[in-house]
């Protein structure tokens, strides 16, 4: 008999993790006999046979057996078995056995919500000297080397031919109507869609929680990680590249006099804010590695209980903010290229002729 391949011992892996996890489950699996649509009352239901095919009397499901598992089909089954009983679809709140959800009953879990699928969860949820933290770890690096060279480049740093006042920023004067309003859809539309700052907001909004690392939650596999400082961590990252990101979009937007070139810069730096997603959707299939294809699927798998669900008002008022402080600097900026403030250009050449001065001849022949 040939020897397994290397991608079956990697998958026999996985399946052995989640059996780890669905154990934990046995006892609410047999507690439970129905899914949030049918009743406890009707034994004959779909839902029921579902739920008592999918464990059997050693405490495993149906199917398996303390041998080596190959076919991953029956898994995958018993998996979605459990996710009905414990989640609405898209990871609402957490079930009770009789089909309430939380909201419904007294004394029920909390509102549960899902990581987000990028890389400074990773950093959260990943072990420290896992390769799933560090490659979290070096996407970071990444994007803040790229915003900070295009941060540099906007100041004009090194631009020894342009400097006033030790910076060589660059406003144009007298832009046009279409300009400006272009520039104020810029900065709302980048507030919007810059998920890495939001998210961190939410995220020290929301809290740590230590259901995870105490074991409590029913989506994680084990293992280090998911320690307070990680969550600190993963929540300052996240939220220092997502300010880089909104600086250098309203630098470039006012740099700009042409409305193309506002929504081209503007997209350019919408690019390097989703890497860190692009990241974990590589690794999430297998680019980096069968080590970081298990991190980042466990990341998706955890659940963690939302605090101040009921402070509805929170993240609005967060939007508002960001966008009343970005708006204001339009402002400002906007008054003084009306008003001339500003050069409208890089270079300035003087030329005089010998009527402007009689010596002028002898220098410029």
């Amino acid at each position: 008999m040939n020897p397994p391949a290397p991608r079956c011992d990697e998958e026999l892996r996985e399946l052995r993790e989640e059996v780890q996890e669905m154990r934990a489950l046995i006892p609410e699996l047999r507690r439970c006999s129905v899914t949030r649509s049918t009743t406890v009352d009707d034994p004959s239901s779909s839902s029921s046979r579902a739920v008592n095919d999918a464990v059997d009397g050693n405490g495993l499901p149906s199917g398996m057996s303390q041998e080596p598992i190959v076919d991953r089909s029956v898994t995958k089954d018993t998996m979605g078995v459990r996710h009905t009983l414990l989640f609405h679809p898209g990871g609402g709140r957490v079930d009770d056995c009789d089909g309430s959800s939380s909201a419904d009953s007294e004394g029920s879990s909390q509102a549960m919500m899902a990581l987000p699928q990028d890389m400074y969860s990773c950093i959260y949820h990943a072990p420290p000297v896992s390769s799933t933290f560090v490659l979290a770890v070096v996407t970071f690096l990444f994007q803040v080397t790229i915003l900070v060279l295009l941060f540099l480049d906007e100041i004009g740093l090194y631009d020894k031919e342009f400097q006033f006042d030790g910076t060589g920023i660059v406003f144009p004067a007298g832009v046009p109507p279409t300009v400006r309003a272009s520039q104020f859809l810029a900065i709302l539309v980048s507030v919007a869609t810059q998920d890495d700052l939001i998210t961190a907001i939410d995220g020290w909004h929301m809290g740590y929680s230590s259901a995870e690392r105490n074991g409590g939650n029913r989506g994680r596999a084990g293992g280090g990680g998911a320690a307070a400082w990680q969550w600190i961590l993963s929540q300052v990252l996240r939220g220092l590249e997502g300010a880089l990101c909104l600086l250098n979009t309203f630098l470039l937007i006012f740099q700009e006099d042409n409305v193309q070139d506002i929504f081209m810069d503007f997209l350019a730096v919408q690019f390097v804010t989703g890497l860190d997603d692009t990241a974990f959707f590589l690794g999430r299939n297998g680019y980096f590695g069968s080590s970081v294809r298990r991190g980042t699927r466990a990341a998706t798998r955890v659940r963690l209980p939302r605090r101040h669900d009921d402070q509805w008002w929170f993240r609005p008022l967060v939007f508002a903010l960001v966008s009343a402080g970005l708006l204001a600097g339009w402002g400002v900026v906007g008054r003084k290229q009306s008003r001339g403030g500003y050069l409208s250009c890089r270079n300035v050449f003087f030329q005089f002729g010998d009527i402007f001065h009689a010596e002028l001849g002898f220098v410029s022949g």
